[in-house]
């Protein structure tokens, strides 16, 4: 697409510009049944795996959760409620905050952990949401004494609550406060990135990040690794059954926690039938997977792409040549009908 595309590609975002796919399974939802599958279960002793989610995230992830408690889009929910969980049991419980407050640029002279990826991400999505330019997080019930601040939302699923907090903006002198604080994290964010910082029309951030210094350091957070088997190295993680699938590779080590008894795990690997129900290949395109020698079998499932994802890549190139004509003829006709494509089978 870089190097097709005539004009500046503006946005790349698979949520905003993909549409609807199909919700990525949890473990749990693509397993064989235990009985067939028993023969291939492996044990560690305590002293042969260590845990690397804190018990909140745990808490978060196990059992699986059902149901948000608010209108925002799922994914930002889900992602946001596993950074905060990161975060709190790090910090003892202690409140989170970031952001651009009158009290913190007068007691600081500039922002609050807007150095941290976490934040950089929990402040834009809140900004975007809010046109806020402070945020504080606690963990538990609202608390109705932060003075000067307001509630604007709770994050998280069931028991495991993040109530959000606001500067409030009911009077010129705090309307004021927040354009100053919102300038000040341009700032902050123009220095650290260098695809550079925007602010739309509607007031929206968009932070590009060519080098993808920020996801990269926050991706680990969605997986389900919960724990690894000593000595830590690949193939050696431990996905809870209660998280999407981790990354499949042609090594066929994906090994999942089928069961915790007094500090031994039971584990095992994903069966090739399992691993393919994972990357959404079944029917006839699991009938030919299954047909091929098992090392092809899994080197091409680790190639391959999940439908879903290329469903949503399929929409976002017919989108952007839409938007802009900006694709050279040949890759345009490829990407319609790929797009074509995608809307028949998954409208």
């Amino acid at each position: 697409l870089l190097l097709c595309s005539k004009q500046e590609i503006s946005m790349w975002d698979i949520y905003k510009m993909g549409g609807p796919t199909a919700p990525v399974p949890c473990i749990s939802e693509i397993l064989e049944a235990r009985s067939e599958t028993a023969h291939l279960e492996l044990t560690a002793k305590p002293d042969e795996w260590f845990r690397v989610m804190p018990k909140l995230v745990l808490d978060l992830v196990n059992p699986v959760p059902m149901g948000s408690l608010n209108s925002i889009p799922e994914h930002v929910n889900h992602f946001a409620s596993l950074l905060l969980a990161h975060k709190f049991s790090r910090n003892r419980n202690e409140p989170v905050e970031f952001g651009c407050h009158t009290r913190t640029i007068e007691e600081r002279g500039s922002h609050v952990n807007l150095d941290d990826p976490a934040c950089v991400y929990l402040f834009t999505e809140l900004h975007n949401l809010f046109k806020r330019a402070y945020f504080l997080i606690i963990h538990g019930q609202t608390d109705t004494r932060r003075g000067g601040l307001e509630h604007v939302l709770t994050l998280g699923y069931g028991r495991i609550k993040f109530q959000v907090y606001s500067s409030k903006m009911s009077t010129p002198e705090q309307i004021q406060a927040h354009h100053h604080g919102v300038s000040l994290a341009l700032d902050v964010f123009r220095q650290k990135f260098a695809g550079g910082v925007t602010l739309d029309s509607e007031g929206d951030i968009h932070i590009s990040d060519p080098d993808n210094k920020l996801r990269s350091k926050l991706k680990a957070t969605v997986a389900g690794t919960v724990a690894s088997l000593r000595p830590k190295g690949k193939g050696n993680n431990l996905y809870t059954r209660h998280a999407p699938v981790g990354t499949i590779t042609s090594h066929k080590n994906t090994k999942v926690i089928i069961a915790e008894n007094n500090g031994d795990l039971v584990y095992r690997d994903l069966t090739l039938t399992e691993a393919c129900n994972a990357k959404g290949i079944y029917g006839e395109r699991l009938k030919f997977v299954l047909s091929l020698p098992e090392d092809n079998a899994w080197k091409m499932l680790a190639d391959c792409i999940p439908s879903g994802l290329h469903k949503a890549i399929s929409r976002s190139l017919d989108q952007h040549h839409i938007s802009t004509d900006g694709i050279c003829e040949t890759f345009k006709r490829h990407s319609i009908l790929t797009a074509n494509l995608a809307r028949t089978t998954h409208p």
